[in-house]
């Protein structure tokens, strides 16, 4: 990769944990430590898996917001701006017919409180939310999710 200005601002090194609880209906409860970050820059695309390994099933939930996201209620939709977007892909496959289903919100409400000091950011996140496959059956998800990023220089 080419030097730039902006990737050379780029954390590139950061610890992450969460503890993430998604609650569905005719589901079990999705209980997750598993995490990673999608993207670096001026947003946070957070993806939270359960069985992340399993090719017949798991579930993800990913959250992208505002770097820079203040506390506060954030429509899951993305339509108030420092929150971008909430989506939950379900996958329930066989070895040979693999089966991803992608369901994003279209209602509902982000609760943030985030906490920064130096190097540690805290966002305690709690949402109730209507979620919307492309063939549209929706589901009700409740939950929550603490994430801490630890940025190394």
């Amino acid at each position: 990769m080419k030097a730039t200005k902006q990737n050379k601002r780029a954390d590139y090194r950061v610890s992450l944990s969460a503890d993430t609880v998604v609650i569905a209906p005719d589901a079990t409860t999705f209980v997750s430590r598993s995490i990673e970050l999608h993207s670096p820059f001026s947003t946070y695309g957070f993806v939270i898996t359960q069985n992340p390994n399993s090719t017949q099933s798991n579930r993800s939930l990913e959250l992208l917001l505002d770097k820079d996201i203040p506390s506060g209620e954030y429509p899951a939709n993305g339509s108030g701006g420092l929150f971008h977007g909430f989506s939950y892909t379900v996958s329930n496959a066989t070895p040979f017919f693999p089966s991803l289903i992608l369901y994003t919100a279209i209602d509902g409400v982000v609760k943030v409180e985030a906490h920064r000091d130096g190097a540690l950011e805290h966002f305690k996140i709690e949402f109730s939310v209507n979620v919307r496959s492309h063939e549209g059956e929706t589901i009700p998800l409740t939950g929550h999710s603490e994430i801490f990023v630890k940025h190394h220089s």
